[in-house]
């Protein structure tokens, strides 16, 4: 699309719940998303964040607002770090590209972009590489859960037990001082499950023994 400059653009920073436990930023995501659009003169109007898997993308609402605002044409495209922090899924990206079609100066284009892969949506070459690159993410994707299933089986055939260590605590010692630390703030137990990304269970059993709460 010619004459790009001057658009209004919405970022969507996102982490799955393993990721911010290692340690990954959003802020960095967001960024270098304000970069992105430095360069090509795009006027950021919101910002975006969320925690959570790729997997299920009607789950995420955080997304879903983004991409409302591109629809509702308050915004022109959407800017994300990476094509996978948006979807993984070739039928996700696909209804995607549907709901973020958009004109300009008469001319159709999608209003979507990435900064790892410099992908522009708005042109044909970057839709047409999006979709060669969540295919591939997909057969990956489909790949990992059949050598999982494989190897499931293997380790039951040789009568290994399967599953998590009895006794063993699956919430990460740092998680659960954080816990207890917004807890000790005066977060409520749903503002906490927000803030970690987590469930409102896990807040519970940190903090449902005498000695954890502050």
């Amino acid at each position: 699309m010619e004459n790009d400059e001057g658009l209004r653009a919405v970022i969507y920073a996102r982490v799955s719940t393993e990721e911010q436990e290692e340690g990954f930023s959003l802020d960095a995501q967001i960024d270098a998303c304000r970069k992105f659009c430095e360069l090509r003169k795009w006027k950021v109007v919101k910002i975006f964040k969320e925690v959570g898997s790729a997997k299920d993308i009607a789950k995420r609402g955080e997304l879903k607002k983004a991409v409302e605002l591109v629809k509702l044409n308050v915004a022109d495209v959407l800017v994300a770090w990476d094509l996978d922090r948006v979807t993984r899924s070739l039928k996700d990206f696909l209804r995607l590209t549907d709901e973020l079609e958009k004109m300009r100066n008469g001319e159709k284009f999608i209003g979507l972009a990435t900064v790892t892969e410099n992908l522009d949506l708005t042109t044909d070459f970057g839709v047409a590489f999006a979709q060669i690159k969540t295919i591939f993410a997909e057969l990956e994707r489909k790949a990992i859960a059949r050598r999982t299933k494989l190897a499931l089986k293997k380790v039951r055939e040789e009568g290994k037990k399967i599953g998590w260590p009895k006794g063993k605590s699956r919430i990460p010692e740092w998680k659960r001082e954080k816990i207890k630390e917004l807890y000790g703030r005066g977060y409520t137990y749903r503002e906490i499950a927000k803030e970690l990304g987590i469930s409102l269970d896990t807040v519970h059993r940190v903090l449902k023994k005498p000695k954890t709460i502050r």
